[in-house]
């Protein structure tokens, strides 16, 4: 038998660039697919097609992983790169 996840097990199971479907919006609704990248205290903080920050409650529990963005590691990747070519 399956048990629910504790709120901190649930908000472990995120990685910055995994995109996210809420499942309290309906197919429509333009907020219902965000990317993670990071926790805010009781909050996943994800950004939306627009590029701005959407907070979700941990404890709703209605937020699905449905992938990973690739192309999110490689600009991470990227900016490391201009970082430290900053200080050569």
């Amino acid at each position: 038998m399956l048990r629910e996840l504790s709120d901190e097990e649930y908000s472990r199971c995120w990685h910055k660039g995994d995109i996210m479907r809420n499942d309290w919006c309906s197919d429509d609704n333009p907020l219902r697919y965000t990317v993670y990248v990071g926790r805010e205290g009781s909050r996943f903080l994800s950004l939306d097609y627009r590029g701005r920050t959407v907070r979700h409650m941990v404890s709703n529990n209605k937020m699905v992983k449905v992938g990973h963005m690739d192309s999110y590691d490689a600009f991470i990747k990227d900016l490391k790169q201009l970082d430290k070519s900053r200080f050569l």
